[in-house]
């Protein structure tokens, strides 16, 4: 597969790069002469043992007892010292013997058959593996031959054969039978390397115990025993499989039984990181590694690394698409640097593994002779997206559930979205492929502090940002000077016509929900401005949201997600993008109250914005304050506006982190989500009285839809 040979093969259905091209070619056997190619009439199917197979089998039972028996007399005479005859070696029958080296041969080699493709019988081939499966692995239900299981037979075997890789991570729709590929992968790798040792591991240790249960001791209590090496028979294989010779009672083993065994093990361990770390691994099955949630399961094949390296081995990871956790980002990261076009200059991929995606509309269904119907299934998943186009949610579950692309493959859960699934998926798959979509700049003062304020550009800078403004001196650092005498309210924005910005601060010795360290999140608005995309109204919106208009407006152009360890150095931050896009700041009230009293210290008292109108619901007492404190009212209020807003402006939106934060925010828990929560105050800062006359007015009657589920009020 892996070496040049004068039968090179394209995949049809397999995809094995994420933004290249992926591998150019696998190389076949050269086909062979017709009387060696398998003809089961165009149509794969499992043979039986030879009809006489019982028979062949009574006569070496027969052979073999008459053998022991002048064996045993040997032995005695050996002892009493006598002349003794030459030990006679177990009777095999020729024609076992000559049936088991032809399958032995299949197994490693692979084997040639006829398959009918377009009404043609046409010669194609098989690997070992995959022939091993279809022939004499035994799962819970009947296996079949698929065309597009042949081209995972290649894929497997390439990497296998590839000294620059590690293993390979599969893709593809649930229910595929990925777990068969696992399960025979591992006893095929294990039970022919003396010495082995391949470990496994799952979301939980309870979930590996079932796959191992039901996927690799299943097929192994059922294989043929020309295939069986020998292993300890005593134990019940509850924790693994131990190919060892089995010890008898009140017998030592013998130096030919002991060197006959494989010495090699198959067993399974819970989530932890560090369970295989230290120990020497021939090879290794992550299964369902994309819902691994309690670890971080990067960083835990990061761990088996060294200990395959020992041995040159290699890993074996897989997971279904709608099994894959909103949280497991770790997996995403770990396909992302599995990609074959996108090496290091030592050859290898970032996380040594190749990355592969079969589509669903090729693995759907198939015709009689295991040839995927994939422009009918293709059809079919269309018309069933059709059907939910009105129904973001439905749709984007049908998407994860039959990806097509490798980006619906990653789709988040759509279940608990509060907002348009469909447009912030579709945002998402643009952002992640287009990487340079944003930049990243750090701001700094110009000259001295309180000057002008300018940025730089800088691969780890803070600030991710899409768009600058061009005319800096007309355009940026529009800030009021009133002098020292003003003391808190020195400064003020001249600016807050066009930008606005919200702020979800933290609270410095605390921490989220489970223990998760918060990062205070800045999200800065550039105003919607119709002499840039012209006037607006609910039937433009609806227009432009079909067409996907490029607004250039409207739309986050700004974003912060850093957490110093001084709080000081934060809120210098702010204060910079506050002048820069001089615009008020809209801060969070109930963890922002060391952040507004340095604004004020500092003489920017005038850029803590006050709380919008839109917020304040007592006629009893003023709630005219710095800043707005959290409640569930208010979330209720600013969920609403960033759905509306998502429907219309979300397909422009430029943040990774935000697009992902929105699809999974929970707004009965919002410690968890600071990136929306920053949004949703950005959101309502656009709503303060204090705007110039010149702004755009925005539509707010849908807030009075009960679109989503009611909160007590404060």
């Amino acid at each position: 597969m892996y070496k040049e040979t004068s039968n090179p093969y394209v995949f049809k259905y397999l995809q094995t790069a994420i933004r290249g091209n992926g591998i150019p070619y696998v190389y076949l056997p050269k086909v062979p002469p017709h009387e060696e190619i398998l003809d089961f009439g165009g149509k794969w199917q499992r043979q039986p043992l030879p009809p006489e197979w019982d028979d062949w089998k009574d006569v070496e039972l027969y052979e073999n007892a008459k053998i022991k028996k002048h064996n045993d007399i040997q032995k005695k005479r050996i002892e009493e010292g006598l002349e003794y005859q030459k030990m006679l070696p177990p009777y095999i029958h020729p024609k076992i013997e000559e049936f088991v080296d032809r399958e032995w041969d299949r197994r490693i080699n692979g084997v040639w058959f006829y398959l009918k493709i377009n009404g043609k019988k046409t010669p194609v081939y098989i690997t070992g593996l995959y022939y091993f499966i279809l022939q004499w692995w035994n799962p819970s239900f009947e296996v079949h031959y698929r065309d597009t299981d042949r081209e995972i037979g290649y894929w497997i075997e390439y990497w296998e054969q590839d000294p620059e890789a590690m293993g390979g991570i599969l893709g593809t729709m649930r229910q595929y039978g990925k777990s068969v590929w696992l399960g025979a992968w591992a006893l095929e790798r294990t039970s022919r390397t003396f010495g082995g040792h391949l470990g496994m591991q799952g979301e939980t240790e309870k979930s590996i115990s079932e796959f191992y249960r039901d996927h690799v001791l299943y097929g192994f209590d059922r294989l043929v025993d020309f295939f069986t090496p020998k292993y300890d028979k005593d134990g019940k294989q509850k924790g693994g499989i131990d190919f060892v010779a089995t010890k008898k009672r009140n017998h030592r083993l013998s130096k030919d039984e002991l060197s006959d065994a494989l010495n090699a093990r198959i067993d399974y361990g819970g989530a932890n990181i560090n369970f295989y770390n230290g120990r020497t691994l021939t090879g290794y099955v992550g299964e369902e590694s994309g819902k691994v949630v309690e670890v971080d399961v990067y960083e835990r094949h990061k761990k088996v690394k060294p200990a395959l390296r020992r041995r040159n081995g290699k890993a074996f990871h897989a997971s279904t698409s709608d099994e894959i956790s909103e949280k497991a980002k770790s997996f995403y990261t770990m396909v992302m640097e599995s990609d074959y076009s996108d090496k290091k200059a030592n050859g290898e991929t970032k996380s040594g593994l190749y990355f592969a995606f079969l589509p669903s509309h090729h693995a759907y269904s198939y015709d009689q002779y295991g040839m995927p119907r994939s422009e009918e299934n293709l059809r079919a998943l269309q018309l069933d997206r059709e059907a939910y186009s009105d129904n973001p949610k439905d749709y984007t579950i049908h998407c994860r559930q039959y990806p097509i692309t490798i980006h619906e493959y990653f789709y988040v859960d759509a279940n608990k979205c509060q907002f348009n699934v469909r447009v912030l998926q579709e945002t998402l798959v643009r952002i992640r492929e287009n990487p340079n979509l944003v930049a990243k700049v750090d701001f700094i003062w110009q000259d001295k502090e309180d000057g002008k304020v300018m940025y730089v550009h800088d691969t780890k800078g803070r600030f991710s940002v899409p768009w600058l403004p061009k005319d800096l001196d007309r355009e940026a650092n529009l800030v009021h000077d009133h002098g020292k005498d003003a003391g808190e309210y020195r400064f003020e924005p001249l600016n807050d016509v066009k930008f606005c910005i919200g702020v979800d601060p933290i609270d410095y010795g605390g921490s989220g929900s489970g223990g998760r360290l918060s990062k205070p999140v800045a999200i800065v608005k550039r105003k919607y401005d119709k002499m840039v995309d012209g006037e607006i109204n609910a039937n433009i919106k609806q227009e432009r949201m079909i067409e996907k208009y490029n607004y250039r407006t409207g739309i986050p152009i700004c974003t912060y997600d850093y957490r110093p360890l001084d709080p000081m150095i934060f809120y210098e931050h702010i204060i910079k993008i506050c002048r820069f896009y001089g615009c008020k700041v809209h801060i969070e009230a109930t963890r922002g109250q060391a952040m507004i009293q340095h604004f004020k210290r500092r003489g920017y008292g005038l850029f803590v914005m006050n709380r919008p109108p839109i917020t304040r619901t007592s006629t009893r007492y003023s709630q005219n304050t710095e800043g707005t404190p959290a409640s569930q009212g208010l979330t209720q209020t600013y969920t609403a506006m960033i759905a509306h807003d998502v429907q219309y402006f979300g397909h422009c939106y430029f943040s990774e982190p935000l697009v992902e934060d929105l699809l999974k925010f929970d707004p009965k828990n919002t410690l968890e989500h600071d990136f929306a929560v920053s949004w949703g105050y950005t959101m309502l800062a656009e709503m303060d009285e204090g705007e110039s006359e010149e702004s755009v007015e925005i539509d707010l009657s849908f807030l009075a839809r009960q679109q989503f589920p009611k909160y007590e009020t404060y």
